[in-house]
């Protein structure tokens, strides 16, 4: 590959339709290890368990953007990044407990962007937003815009819109069902989940 002899590389990007599962993702380990800003475009998921095995090559990463993780994700490797500084995840119900876990492996990170479609549980119901900071202790900002398919009405009360706005993130009803209601029934509603949350 060309980008093997770029000595003074420091970004990379890749854009991908699809992810071949044939394809080695430990190739990008001989990518030189001076890269600062890492960004994963694809169309398919990402098995960050296969992807982290790359990671330790990147230590002087300071940016990482994977565009699409799915739920099917099992433990956070060890490998601690020491210089990460923003992280972006596109997330296909993927679940809290996950990202706070990563989070610890995280020394130095001050912006978090997560983005895709998620559950409720850590992000509406059960809110854990106040751990994402305690698991990562320089972490500033946190910035959401993330969709949730919901049966419940009751996510328009006080109990649930509260506590989101106190971290300056809005949940918002898309669109209005009630006829489609009258004829289907009780349908599930998109919900959009966005702001910009930071340490208090």
């Amino acid at each position: 590959m060309p980008i093997l002899s770029i000595s003074s590389l420091h970004r990379l990007e890749i854009h991908t339709d699809e992810i071949v599962e044939t394809t080695k993702v430990s190739t990008f380990a001989t990518i030189p290890s001076y890269i600062e800003q890492f960004i994963f475009d694809s169309g398919s998921t990402i098995n960050w368990n296969e992807f982290s095995l790359t990671l330790p090559e990147f230590t002087r990463i300071r940016l990482l953007s994977i565009s699409l993780i799915d739920c099917n994700q099992k433990s956070v490797p060890s490998f601690i990044f020491q210089n990460l500084r923003t992280l972006s995840l596109g997330l296909l119900e993927v679940s809290f407990n996950w990202i706070i876990q990563l989070l610890t492996k995280t020394s130095c990170l001050v912006k978090l962007k997560l983005t895709g479609l998620v559950d409720a549980d850590g992000f509406v119901v059960n809110q854990k937003w106040i751990r994402l900071f305690e698991s990562a202790q320089t972490l500033v900002r946190i910035f959401v815009n993330v969709s949730l398919e919901l049966d419940d009405e009751s996510y328009h009360c006080e109990k649930i819109q509260a506590p989101l706005c106190a971290l300056n993130l809005s949940l918002i009803c898309n669109g209005d069902d009630n006829d489609c209601n009258l004829y289907y029934g009780t349908v599930n509603r998109w919900w959009s989940l966005r702001g910009m949350t930071t340490r208090q």
